[in-house]
């Protein structure tokens, strides 16, 4: 039961993670948003999403981000990882 809700709250964090991107940056994100890893945070309902996207169109490759999610209050904090 505790796996499925780890499931769960781990494909919402990559939701939260997605959906806050693609406002940021439109379509582009949305197409080319990749999840590099997860893990759960030492806090309850905490994430750590390993990602990374294009944020512009001519960059010569995607932007690398770690971001923090809690999936119960939706809050978010992205940190880009220069020269990742």
């Amino acid at each position: 039961m505790e796996s499925e809700k780890s499931e769960v709250d781990a494909r919402k964090a990559i939701e939260i993670t997605k959906q806050f991107f693609i406002a940021a940056n439109g379509r582009l994100a949305e197409t080319t948003f990749k999840v590099n890893s997860i893990e759960r945070n030492h806090e309850k309902d905490s994430w750590i999403v390993d990602c990374q996207l294009f944020t512009n169109p001519i960059a010569p490759k995607p932007t690398h981000y770690i971001t923090r999610v809690n999936v119960s209050t939706r809050e978010l904090q992205a940190k880009e990882q220069p020269g990742a």
